[in-house]
């Protein structure tokens, strides 16, 4: 009998799982708790956002960071931006558009709570990587098409996370994951701003799963990509991250003026919780001789429904082969 499943059956009967977690959250948020009433807060500017589309690497590329001593992750809080919010006053998209220049002061005050670690539950806090953090490490795949809009109202240090998109979709339409490309068409701003014309198509291509997630990459990359041009960030490419692992993280915590030295090889190697969740085995998920693993899970054609989704959309990092162009 498998005590663990038995106890977590016993714990879901009764009714406990709330109170257990809200327990756990409290606990690990005391050392932050004690040493604020001493210091102060860290600054939206302070905080490390590390942004990309799902199955992009994020969640990986955000355990190599939180490595560096005084880093906290706090991993998406935006999947539960109602959980901050008066009733009925919040978007059901899961992506929202926001125009750098707009006026949003809903999202202007929760993005400065996500930003200094205000916005916290036991989904965000799976784990401590610091108890007594100097900084806050935001791993989100909800804020792709905002990024223009935090760099200019709060200036944390932005990561940008790519990963080939035949290789997204692959990974997600594996795991079943479901999109809805309707969270894109009806958000005015952004069918004036980036994808004028390309409505009927979209709407169009609803009902292919890998279309769909073509789609929706290639928006979130081409918004991202257009607002962070003239701005400040560190693209990190995922196949580099694991061709030439030690020397990516190494520019990566340059640009971040942190100190990986006690970051050793074999860490930098370790999969990602998300991963194992997934069912990849480690070396499948972090071995450069399968970085075109999507070249057999995914049809001739399906490849090139995503490729062509990518560049429609101006997106044009990858091309048929893994490694990004021009890298």
């Amino acid at each position: 009998m498998n005590l663990k499943r038995v106890a977590k059956g016993a714990v879901e009967s009764l009714g406990l799982r709330p109170a257990i977690e809200l327990s756990l959250l409290e606990a690990g948020l005391l050392g932050e708790r004690l040493q604020y009433c001493f210091r102060a807060r860290p600054t939206p500017s302070e905080a490390i956002l590390l942004a990309g589309s799902g199955r992009s690497g994020t969640t990986w590329v955000s355990d190599l960071l939180c490595r560096v001593p005084g880093t906290q992750r706090i991993f998406e809080p935006l999947r539960q931006a109602a959980r901050w919010q008066p009733p009925g006053t919040w978007p059901s998209v899961r992506s929202p558009y926001l125009r750098p220049e707009g006026e949003y002061p809903g999202w202007h005050a929760l993005l400065r709570d996500v930003l200094t670690g205000r916005c916290r539950s036991y989904w965000t806090d799976p784990s401590r990587t610091s108890f007594f953090p100097d900084r806050y490490l935001i791993k989100e795949i909800r804020a792709n098409l905002m990024l223009g809009y935090i760099h200019d109202h709060f200036q944390p240090r932005i990561i940008h996370v790519l990963r080939h998109p035949c290789a997204v979709v692959a990974s997600r339409t594996r795991l079943d994951w479901r999109v809805n490309l309707g969270d894109l068409l009806q958000q005015e701003e952004l069918l004036e701003d980036e994808l004028a014309g390309l409505a009927g198509d979209i709407e169009r291509a609803r009902s292919d799963s890998v279309a769909s997630h073509a789609i929706w990459w290639a928006v979130e990359s081409r918004v991202a990509g257009r607002q962070l041009r003239e701005r400040p960030h560190f693209r990190a490419y995922y196949e580099r991250l694991v061709s030439e692992p030690e020397a990516s993280l190494r520019a990566m915590l340059k640009w971040l003026d942190l100190d990986g030295d006690g970051i050793d090889a074999e860490k930098i190697r370790r999969r990602s919780h998300t991963t194992w969740r997934g069912g990849e085995r480690q070396e499948e998920q972090h071995s450069a001789a399968t970085l075109s693993s999507w070249k057999r899970q995914l049809s001739q054609e399906e490849q090139r429904v995503v490729l062509d989704w990518a560049y429609r959309l101006g997106v044009e990092d990858y091309g048929e082969e893994a490694l990004p162009v021009g890298t």
